[in-house]
């Protein structure tokens, strides 16, 4: 492209394949925890030394472990509602030809088998469901929003916060204030000794486990996981 007036010359960048793939974020999914072997794989993966400093060594832990949580998905978990459909369909199959041959053991067996598979499936599609459609909901709410709305909302909170322009204020009169309620020693004692572990924990322990996917889901879902390991 020419330069024109300017002393700079525009340029077109042209991706490979026409196309640029950004990089995707990681999504920690619930259903992971439903494999067999996953607190164990999780703990061996942990615990192998990195020998860096502490900062290093969490940090590659956690590239490490995410590696090994996406080939989870990957192998086991991709395209979970087929899979769920498919092991009903090979139940009710296997209960169909079940039904002209009661007495046969290996079709009971069979039966049990699928059912048991049937129900983990099952319950691992209603997890990725339950966080897929919550990650839908905030967006498509975020975005049926006016900006401008959001920005008049948040003035008109904070205006109605702080209240009315004023020339001259009057000082807060201290006494009046003691003459009505007031914390204790008690309980100023009890907000000054900060948080301690078992509160933390129950915060931690009431966060919903589907929530949207993300960081914050995934250090929370695999404290919750993991906590023993």
């Amino acid at each position: 492209m020419n330069e024109g007036l300017y002393d700079h010359c525009p340029a077109i960048i042209n991706w490979e394949n026409g196309e640029y793939k950004s990089r995707r974020q990681f999504k920690y999914y619930n259903m992971w925890t439903l494999e067999p072997d996953f607190k164990e794989n999780v703990k061996k993966s942990w615990e192998d030394e990195i020998t860096r400093d502490r900062l290093f060594q969490v940090v590659g832990k956690m590239n490490r472990l995410k590696a090994l949580l996406l080939k989870l998905n990957k192998e086991i978990f991709s395209d979970i509602e087929r899979k769920a459909n498919q092991a009903m369909e090979e139940l009710k199959q296997c209960q169909l030809i079940l039904q002209g041959d009661l007495r046969n053991k290996a079709l009971i067996e069979k039966e049990i088998q699928l059912a048991k598979e049937c129900e983990i499936w099952g319950e691992a599609r209603n997890q990725f469901l339950r966080q897929k459609s919550r990650v839908q909901w905030l967006t498509q709410g975020e975005t049926k929003n006016d900006p401008e709305e959001i920005a008049k909302a948040f003035i008109e909170f904070y205006k109605n916060l702080l209240g009315k322009r004023a020339g001259r204020r009057q000082h807060m009169c201290n006494k009046l204030v003691r003459e009505g309620p007031t914390i204790n020693q008690e309980q100023r004692d009890w907000q000054e000794q900060g948080s301690q572990e078992n509160d933390v924990k129950v915060v931690v322990w009431a966060i919903a486990g589907d929530k949207p996917q993300g960081l914050t889901n995934m250090v929370v879902n695999f404290i919750k996981t993991a906590r023993k390991l």
